[in-house]
């Protein structure tokens, strides 16, 4: 349990220093990959994966809309495409997927919780209505 705070502490604190660059394209990608060494060290191979998927369909986004990224600042562009809406993206569908499969769980330990009485086996023991 401790490591697993320290972890996370770790990881807020590398976030918000990533964000805290004075470019946002290197923030967000060195937010991209400490993310992706978090998972490694923390051994979730499976989140992995949901990153390289979230990542694969911002890239595809990003390539598709090309031409309507276009900023005032100078952005790090890889062939012709601009990393900063490619980590933007990517790093955003990860995170929502994850707060929805965290919430997703929450719920359905609730509903587990939640057992429905077991009906009446004799008539009895039926309510008249």
């Amino acid at each position: 349990m401790t490591r697993a705070l320290i972890r996370s502490g770790l990881l807020l604190g590398m976030g918000i220093g990533a964000l805290a660059q004075p470019r946002a394209d290197l923030g967000l990608a060195a937010l991209w990959l400490g993310g992706v060494g978090f998972l490694a060290w923390t051994r979730r191979r499976a989140w992995l994966g949901r990153l390289a998927i979230a990542t694969a369909v911002a890239a595809a986004w990003v390539c598709f809309a090309r031409r309507q990224y276009a900023y005032n600042q100078p952005y790090l562009v890889l062939a012709g495409v601009c990393v900063f809406p490619l980590f933007a993206w990517g790093t955003g569908l990860f995170t929502v997927y994850a707060i929805h499969h965290h919430l997703a769980e929450m719920e359905f330990a609730v509903l587990r919780l939640r057992r429905l009485p077991a009906s009446p086996s004799t008539p009895e023991q039926r309510p008249l209505i």
